[in-house]
């Protein structure tokens, strides 16, 4: 097989596999909410509330940093969050001016329940697979992650932030008085 060629398959497997636990995940917290009767998010609001997850005390500054918008789009959905009852907001004791985000007891039980079904997901995937070829799964991943620059310490990718050429694409939108949901 060709060097495109083989681009073009490990490409498509890549989708595949992304698109089908992207599913996976945004399924399990809409039973989670539901569940709980809170109104589901949308996709770019989970990445939010992932952050908020993945990173407790993150500021909104840090926030509207990683995800690439402005701090008014990461205040009205951190509001929207604290309607919710999804996260609290907590002065910094050093700096009256900096509030630290937390998720709230519901949201955390939330992201404790989808942890589980992926984990439920995983044994699945594991069985049909033998030692090695677990090892290598989880080798092979570990690697894609790296080299494509995502870490826990680093928050979301560059790639899922909404700026294009050092344009801010939310406010672009509501300037134009376009219909994109870009975390409103």
């Amino acid at each position: 097989m060709g060097r495109r060629a083989a681009e073009r398959e490990l490409a498509a497997a890549i989708e595949t596999w992304s698109r089908t636990f992207q599913d996976v995940g945004a399924d399990l917290y809409v039973r989670a909410f539901d569940q709980r009767g809170i109104a589901s998010l949308s996709l770019v609001k989970f990445r939010y509330f992932e952050l908020i997850a993945r990173a407790p005390g993150v500021t909104p500054a840090e926030i509207a940093d990683r995800m690439g918008v402005t701090r008014a789009t990461v205040a009205g959905v951190v509001g929207g969050f604290i309607r919710q009852g999804l996260v609290r907001k907590e002065r910094s004791e050093t700096d009256g001016r900096v509030s630290h985000l937390f998720l709230t007891e519901t949201a955390q039980g939330i992201v404790d329940y989808r942890r589980s079904m992926y984990l439920l997901a995983a044994r699945h995937v594991a069985a049909a697979l033998s030692d090695a070829e677990r090892e290598t799964l989880v080798r092979i991943m570990a690697k894609a992650v790296k080299s494509n620059g995502k870490t826990e310490e680093a928050g979301l990718h560059p790639a899922a932030r909404r700026r294009h050429g050092g344009v801010d694409m939310a406010a672009r939108d509501a300037a134009a008085g376009g219909a994109r949901d870009h975390g409103r």
